[in-house]
């Protein structure tokens, strides 16, 4: 388990570096102690609640922890210490609107949250609230480790359940390829804590006895700043976004050993002096399946096989395995599996279905990816779209419906319908899409500043456009295939 592994580094090399974010420079033993103080807050707050018989329980629903302030050196500790005291957590990022905030929380019914004035009485605490705590005994593999929010298909955000042994297998495979590919295990933390990368990432360099550095959420898109940086703290890996990737290799390419792009479709991104590695998977398989190294250019970079003790099979549409080159079918992903999602049984049993080829109570299993992929020549998973018609920002999976249910929520609009397109040509930056969305209203007036109350940032439309209906196809359903407008670049121009 990854907090022995932990409490084995804090023992063994406590001088060790261990975290960096801004000035703050902690090694494995004052971590440590952070830990230590943040879980005795949080056991002192639950007493004080009277809910201390929940410590130690296998966890339900409600022994789940928010963790809802910047990222991080914070975050990090928060996490450690919640594990610490048996129970679960999911981090919300603090630029989250309210009103997604409130859903979750509300959806959650959490004892306690981690927020800003939790951190401020944190460091006013006295010294005995540093007593350690090691209550790993309390952890069972199958108890629910952290719950990871993605869009969902009802228009409401769902919460992916991931154990303890699942989250620490796939750090473990995080760990093998740090150890294949970095000579120093340094690495500049990018995606949030509300992703299922950064938790792997973070877990696999601690894993490692490694130095995490935790670049500020505001610095990310400052290029020559994250360059500076990397080359002044000696940085040998990070994962980055595809269009930042690109954009780094253009001007720094070599000054990183190893660089991991983790999305489902990246084209001509590739180096002669950077490793680059492919990763591909979801918050329901823990977000790291198959893996490719890039050696060259290639117009859609394959995915690659299966990396770890995962199953990925590419069916047909009877379920039956596909092997020749070429033909598409779905992703289906076993043993490395989420438990299902929070308070939704029904979605729970639509995506994560029996296993036709199970061969022990491990991969009885499989996950139901909707992605169509086809296998190359050499064997290797080409990912070609998504059989339903989410959208992928930046890394971000975005489900239609969840931009609609909340554009619909404003008053005054009647429908909506959103779409995601492509302006790489115009942008001349790769894979960069963009969402559409029609709207049928008689008031369309500061519609992106209503919805930035709603959702985050990269959930916000670039065009916004008045239509008179909802397309609609044969059988009465929306035509998702004929929602973008003719002229859609025009608009795209004159919005941006």
């Amino acid at each position: 388990m990854m907090l022995k592994t932990f409490d084995e580094i804090v023992i063994n090399k406590p001088q060790i570096k261990a975290i960096k974010y801004n000035d703050t420079i902690l090694t494995y033993k004052e971590l440590d102690i952070l830990v230590n103080r943040i879980a005795n807050l949080i056991k002192f707050k639950i007493r004080k609640k009277e809910q201390n018989h929940y410590l130690g329980a296998s966890n339900p629903n409600n022994t789940i922890v928010p963790i809802h302030i910047t990222k991080s050196h914070f975050t990090v500790a928060s996490i450690l210490a919640v594990w610490k005291l048996g129970l679960a957590y999911t981090a919300i990022d603090k630029q989250t609107p309210e009103a997604r905030f409130k859903y979750l929380v509300s959806q959650i019914k959490p004892i306690i949250v981690i927020d800003e004035d939790f951190i401020e009485e944190l460091e006013d605490l006295d010294e005995g609230f540093e007593e350690p705590i090691n209550k790993e005994e309390y952890i069972v593999a199958d108890d629910l480790a952290c719950v990871i929010y993605t869009s969902g298909t009802t228009g409401t955000p769902k919460g992916v359940l991931i154990n303890y042994k699942q989250l620490s297998i796939t750090s473990n495979n995080i760990l093998k390829l740090i150890e294949k590919y970095l000579t120093n295990t340094c690495v500049a933390l990018i995606p949030s804590f509300s992703t299922i990368a950064a938790n792997i990432i973070t877990f696999g360099v601690i894993l490692a006895g490694g130095y995490l550095h935790i670049i500020p959420d505001e610095k990310i898109i400052n290029l020559p700043y994250l360059i500076k940086y990397i080359k002044e703290n000696k940085i040998t890996g990070s994962m980055f976004p595809p269009q930042l990737a690109e954009k780094f290799l253009k001007y720094a390419d070599g000054l990183l050993q190893l660089l991991v792009v983790s999305t489902d479709k990246v084209s001509n991104i590739h180096s002669l002096e950077t490793i680059i590695l492919n990763l591909y998977g979801q918050s329901e398989t823990l977000g790291f399946n198959t893996v490719f190294q890039i050696d060259k250019p290639y117009k859609d970079t394959p995915i690659g096989k299966p990396h770890g003790d995962v199953d990925v099979y590419l069916l047909d549409e009877n379920q039956g395995k596909i092997k020749d080159a070429g033909v598409v079918g779905e992703i289906y992903v076993a043993r490395q599996l989420a438990m299902g999602y929070l308070g939704d049984d029904k979605l729970t049993t639509e995506n994560f279905i029996p296993n036709p080829y199970s061969e022990s109570d491990e991969d009885k299993i499989m996950y139901k990816t909707g992605d169509l992929a086809y296998y190359n020549i050499s064997g290797d998973l080409v990912y070609l779209q998504r059989k339903d018609f989410m959208i992928n920002i930046h890394g971000y999976r975005v489900e239609p419906t969840e931009v609609e249910n909340a554009i619909n929520s404003i008053k005054g609009i009647k429908e909506s319908v959103v779409a995601g397109f492509d302006v790489s040509k115009m942008t001349n930056t790769e894979n960069d899409i963009r969402i559409y969305a029609g709207i049928v209203t008689e008031n369309n007036e500061e519609i992106k500043n209503k919805l930035s109350r709603l959702l985050p940032p990269y959930m916000i439309p670039s065009i916004i456009k008045t239509i008179d209906n909802i397309p609609l196809n044969q059988i009465g359903k929306i035509d998702r295939k004929n929602i973008l407008p003719e002229n859609l670049m025009d608009y795209f121009l004159i919005e941006n």
